[in-house]
């Protein structure tokens, strides 16, 4: 038996944060957006220290223990974008065991093995301040103002079977004005090359992907939707992919929409109430 790539997230159905009780970020199909999403945002050089996330790493076979160490940046959202400390709140993480493991597993006996997990831990820093910083940190929560925490969300979108057309129109949501889609994925390198660039204001020469690697890996598209008209006016966006192919599209083949977009919560640390702006 061999371990397939990201397999770690592939073992869950769902994974959600939960702040003093309030679901803050939640993926589905946790294997598939995480392993779209670091396609996109990891580097060759970053890809190689996260072998002990279960990230391209060397096929195992046969029996034994294996530990991994996987970040949690890699499979949320608010892991990813928010930086600052979260004051006098209480964090779960929530875990549903996907029903089967044949996405973690592949090899000719996969279909019939599975993966035993005996321990999860979760590792979270706790800052101490200083007098002085603890002094001010007090006078802004007795102002009694709820804090700002902005991130981005990953919500995917599937569509199980494609039709047997070269022509697809495929309406993905209705998005209020705030969800507008930042970044849609549905094929073309040099877009596949600039989402690091404009997302996160670094340097694109050093993508996870060649060219061949990427038309291996592929169909991957990168739509950036950054630049648009924003209105201060509270409105639905309708998101609509529509794609043309040479030849009609192959029986059983699956589509998957990938969003990132903006999301707000409010969290005020004397009362312990967090709530969501979006």
């Amino acid at each position: 038996m061999i371990l397939g790539n990201n397999c770690v997230a592939f073992m869950f159905d769902e994974l959600r944060y939960e702040l003093n009780g309030v679901e803050i970020d939640r993926n589905r199909n946790v294997g598939i957006i995480c392993t779209i999403k670091n396609y996109i945002s990891l580097t060759h050089k970053t890809s190689k220290i996260l072998h002990n996330a279960a990230w391209n790493i060397v096929a195992n076979n046969g029996e034994g223990y294996i530990n991994f160490c996987v970040p949690l940046n890699l499979l949320l959202g608010f892991c990813e974008a928010y930086k600052r400390v979260v004051i006098n709140a209480r964090h779960e993480l929530i875990l549903i065991r996907s029903r089967n493991d044949n996405n973690c597993l592949f090899g000719a006996q996969a279909a019939e093995a599975e993966i035993e997990l005996h321990k999860i831990q979760w590792r979270m820093p706790h800052v101490i301040l200083n007098e002085i910083s603890k002094l001010s940190l007090l006078r802004a929560l007795e102002s009694g103002k709820y804090l700002n925490m902005s991130f981005r969300l990953w919500e995917l979108y599937e569509f199980p079977l494609l039709h047997s057309t070269t022509k697809h129109s495929w309406t993905v949501k209705t998005a209020s004005q705030l969800e507008k889609p930042r970044y849609r994925y549905v094929i073309l390198f040099d877009m596949y090359a600039s989402f690091r660039k404009s997302y996160y204001g670094c340097n694109n020469d050093n993508v996870l992907f060649t060219m061949a690697k990427f038309l291996e890996c592929g169909p991957l598209t990168v739509i950036d939707c950054s630049r648009q008209n924003e209105s201060v006016k509270n409105a639905t966006v309708d998101v609509r992919i529509e794609f043309e192919c040479k030849l009609d599209v192959p029986a059983n083949i699956t589509a998957y929409c990938l969003i990132l977009y903006d999301h707000i919560v409010e969290c005020n640390p004397l009362t312990n109430v967090v709530r969501k702006i979006t």
